[in-house]
């Protein structure tokens, strides 16, 4: 009975991605909120940069180019539940996301929200501190408020 509750979703990054293709096939009614860290809206953007990364840390790869030509809009599109976009303005996730694409992304969304961050924690890991209230008010009730908005910029 305990995978009968409520689910909420924190994805960075690729795992967006996964999320969002999961939740699109499945239709999982656990699902309540998800929240999307650094969309990667373009991966073959990423992908001279990944590729070494998953050879060093001894990954098979298993991505096809259409992995990598990923498109997450028809995802986004068929999603009802609520996402949050959290997206830091670092160069890392500029090169994830521009700000044109977030705002596809966004639109494209039945229900979504987009908060920036100036800047993310994948290589400083005290950011966390400024997204984990973000992340717990979206979880607990489905808004950001005012407050939460002037301590993410």
């Amino acid at each position: 009975r305990r995978f009968d509750r409520p689910l909420n979703i924190l994805a960075h990054c690729a795992s967006g991605l996964i999320v969002l293709e999961y939740l699109r096939r499945e239709r999982d009614p656990r699902v309540r909120r998800l929240i999307l860290y650094g969309l990667l809206f373009r991966p073959e953007r990423r992908k001279p940069v990944a590729l070494p990364k998953l050879r060093k840390s001894g990954v098979m790869e298993a991505l096809t180019d259409r992995d990598w030509q990923y498109n997450p809009l028809p995802a986004l599109r068929d999603l009802t539940l609520p996402i949050l976009f959290c997206h830091p303005r670092d160069l890392l996730n500029r090169q994830r996301a521009t700000d044109e694409e977030l705002e596809q992304a966004v639109r494209a969304a039945r229900r979504a929200k987009l908060m920036r961050f100036p800047r993310g924690y994948d290589f400083d890991v005290e950011q966390v501190e400024t997204f984990a209230p973000v992340y717990a008010e979206w979880f607990r009730t489905g808004e950001i408020s005012e407050e939460a908005h002037a301590l993410a910029s």
